[in-house]
């Protein structure tokens, strides 16, 4: 990201918020800070002040633009049965994570702040649960869950792509004589597509589990 200031363009709060997610995405969320965030924008760090609440009040307006990245992902109106549906919001949740991994979190460290800047997407996907049979107590336990397994997955895909050392291939070999199981599991985690193979598997596993309760 460039850090040149473009001191013709006026100062907003929407100009401020994103210039603090294309931080994020490219330093991480430590990087953050009002006098860091002033400097690219080329404004001293009391000026934003005047346009946001601190920096909470920025991590509030990232949290609302993950939030319509989402929300430009999915279909307008119910695609399908209720299962559909969810798998889509399911995968519409993470693609955003995919495309922001490093802002992604911020959704899991304010789930309350991030249910209202979400707060349509969520009523509408409750209601399609209510609507499918389940009453409401278990909808929302349902959308909960899903919204948590994507989160969980999401930031353990991007934990798993921080520099690591690697298991050596000896001590991997001599694990996968005595361990056969774990052995075979250790070399499924290496293998291309994984990730993918993984969400989807889980994702069913949660789809079908509710199915149940919709049968029950």
């Amino acid at each position: 990201m460039s850090t040149a200031p473009d001191v013709r363009r006026p100062l907003t709060r929407e100009r401020i918020v994103r210039a603090a997610l294309a931080l994020i995405d490219e330093s991480g969320l430590d990087a953050l800070t009002m006098r860091r965030l002033g400097s690219v924008l080329g404004v001293e760090a009391m000026s934003l002040y005047k346009h946001v609440a601190g920096k909470d009040g920025i991590l509030d307006g990232v949290r609302e633009i993950l939030i319509e990245d989402f929300a430009a992902a999915l279909p307008d109106g119910p695609a399908g049965d209720w299962r559909d549906d969810l798998a889509t919001f399911a995968r519409a949740y993470r693609g955003v994570g995919l495309a922001h991994p490093e802002a992604f979190g911020l959704l899991a460290r304010g789930p309350g702040r991030a249910y209202v800047a979400g707060s349509a997407l969520a009523e509408a996907a409750i209601a399609r649960l209510v609507d499918a049979g389940l009453d409401r107590a278990t909808a929302i336990h349902a959308q909960r869950t899903i919204v948590r397994f994507v989160l969980g997955a999401s930031l353990i895909e991007q934990a798993a792509d921080d520099d690591a050392p690697a298991v050596p291939d000896e001590e991997l070999r001599t694990l996968a004589r005595e361990r056969p199981l774990v052995g075979e599991l250790m070399a499924a985690m290496g293998a291309p597509g994984t990730d993918d193979a993984l969400f989807e598997f889980g994702l069913d596993v949660l789809l079908t589990g509710i199915a149940a309760r919709l049968e029950a």
